[in-house]
């Protein structure tokens, strides 16, 4: 059995505590981690225990009183040294009164060993509850490893006094005087030892991963304007598109481009220019959601994601935006105004085809005057709904869009009208009977026409028949599915209406059912 000096180990556990005491004390420049606190309650540790193995050669009430005031105090910095970190105010009563009934309490009964242990160690369970209250409580501002490793060492130390308690009231026989070489002393300084080294290093490490962290969350940000940067803004479109393919959820983009930015350089110098675009990104954080994100994508263009949004909720959000912008006083003696393009993604999409489309929409906005919005895909229109009293976004029907078939392009027609009758329910409740009927007989329309246009393609000799009833086939499947998620009341409407708008129509109406026009211009 191994034995262990009981005085050999009080030397360990106050020199561990002295020692990163000095040296977390010499790496913290400030106290803006609790670096400062932590380590003013390592060095009251290391005092208070060396006046604990002083015991019988200094007077009794300053080995006792003073002694476990002092670990009292250091719980107490501890405490503090937790909130800090937390970034939360520590009430002063927090920090004064549990030290001070250790010290009043032992003071009063210096005579009786059992009484003084469960005040001391009472108290110290009591303020080591409050840290680990504090060190569990959400939402936590870092990474948890630290905090984990902190907290862990936090039980060991409940356990540990609470152990110490249940002697004192239940076994007062074992008591035993601090140097006595018995089982229960050697765990219980082994213990404070192993807590000393288990919160100092998860401390440690709470701080660097803080740090780590920051710098992460630094790196993905555009110096200039705070926004998010591109890096940053790649990351969230690959999450975003995973959504989109797995739950139907609709995403949207806007590519903003701020109209005349050069001008406004070369007239006004840079610092002027940067600082509109740090007004713009302001304007533009005021416009939109807490769920929206804002990138700075390079220069004057900055590109806004918006999540569980579809193509007619984003149109909406950017002409906010720009009409935002446009009433704003930048402060150089004339109006700033932005272009906008905006495109809904597509579950077929890759980022660069999502991009593209947003590119080619902000494109057309700047060559048709500038200070204007244009999206992608087919053409819409906002009408008042006469049910509801609301507005609506309806697809608009164009000669563009004839395929060269004149029972498909009447059939496209029908869809069309079909289409117009379930967006108008736009603005009505999110999940009701209605909404389900119309998208159920929109999508038995579908699969009708998606029939009848299989079969005049494969009468007309369609090289690419069997691809595109492969398609019909997915585009099918694809409604189902989120027609099943709507019935569960997983998506709201706006899913159904990103699927019929820009997946049925937008993608495969207008550019894959384009696509045989010749067989029947030449047949």
């Amino acid at each position: 059995m191994i034995h262990l000096d009981i005085q050999t180990v009080f030397v360990m556990v106050i020199l561990i505590s002295a020692s990163l005491s000095l040296t977390i004390g010499w790496m913290a420049r400030d106290n803006a981690d609790g670096l400062r606190a932590f380590a003013g309650a390592l060095g009251c540790h290391a005092v208070g225990y060396l006046l604990l193995a002083l015991r019988g050669g200094i007077p009794d009430w300053i080995s006792i009183v003073v002694a476990n005031g002092l670990i009292g105090v250091a719980e107490a910095l501890f405490l503090l040294a937790v909130r800090t970190f937390r970034g939360w105010r520590c009430h002063p009563a927090l920090l004064a009164i549990p030290p001070l009934l250790v010290a009043l309490g032992l003071s009063l009964s210096m005579d009786r060993i059992q009484d003084r242990i469960v005040i001391a160690n009472g108290t110290f369970i009591v303020q080591n509850l409050l840290i680990l209250r504090d060190l569990l409580r959400r939402p936590f501002p870092s990474p948890v490893r630290g905090r984990n490793l902190v907290a862990c060492g936090v039980v060991v130390s409940i356990a540990m006094l609470a152990g110490r308690v249940w002697v004192a009231l239940f076994h007062p026989d074992a008591v035993s005087a601090p140097f006595q070489s018995s089982a229960t002393q050697q765990a219980s300084y082994l213990l404070v030892f192993m807590v000393i080294v288990l919160i100092a290093n998860g401390f440690l490490m709470m701080t660097k991963e803080r740090s780590d962290a920051e710098l992460r969350h630094a790196a993905l940000r555009d110096r200039l304007t705070g926004c998010w940067n591109r890096t940053h803004l790649e990351e969230i479109v690959g999450r975003e598109i995973a959504r989109l393919q797995r739950y139907g959820h609709p995403v949207a983009a806007i590519l903003v481009d701020i109209d005349h930015f050069k001008a406004i350089n070369d007239r006004h110098g840079h610092d002027r220019g940067d600082a509109v675009l740090v007004a713009f990104a302001r304007v533009a954080r005021d416009s939109l959601r807490a769920t929206d994100v804002l990138g700075r994508w390079g220069g004057e263009e900055f590109l806004v994601l918006l999540p569980t949004t579809g193509l007619t909720e984003a149109i909406a959000t950017a002409e906010r935006l720009r009409a935002a912008v446009a009433g704003h006083d930048f402060g150089i003696g004339a109006p700033v105004n932005v272009s906008l393009g905006v495109a809904a993604c597509l579950s077929t999409d890759t980022w660069s085809d999502w991009f593209r489309r947003a590119d080619r929409a902000l494109y057309r906005a700047k060559t048709e005057g500038r200070n204007r919005t244009c999206a992608d895909g087919v053409v819409l229109a906002e009408c008042a709904a006469a049910e509801t009293g609301g507005w609506v976004y309806q697809l608009i029907w164009r000669d563009a869009y004839l395929s060269g078939n004149a029972e498909i392009d009447r059939q496209h027609r029908a869809l069309f009208a079909s289409a117009n009758r379930l967006l108008a329910l736009g603005c009505g409740p999110r999940h009701d009977a209605a909404a389900l009927k119309a998208a159920e007989a929109f999508l038995d329309e579908t699969r009708a026409h998606f029939a009848d246009e299989d079969r005049l393609l494969a009468a007309a000799h369609y090289a690419d028949a069997e691809r595109h009833a492969q398609i019909h086939a997915q585009l099918l499947h694809r409604a189902e599915h989120l027609l099943d998620l709507y019935r569960a009341r997983r998506i709201d409407l706006p899913a159904i209406f990103h699927f019929v708008v820009h997946e049925l129509f937008a993608q495969h109406i207008l550019v894959d059912d384009h696509a045989f026009a010749d067989t029947f211009t030449r047949g």
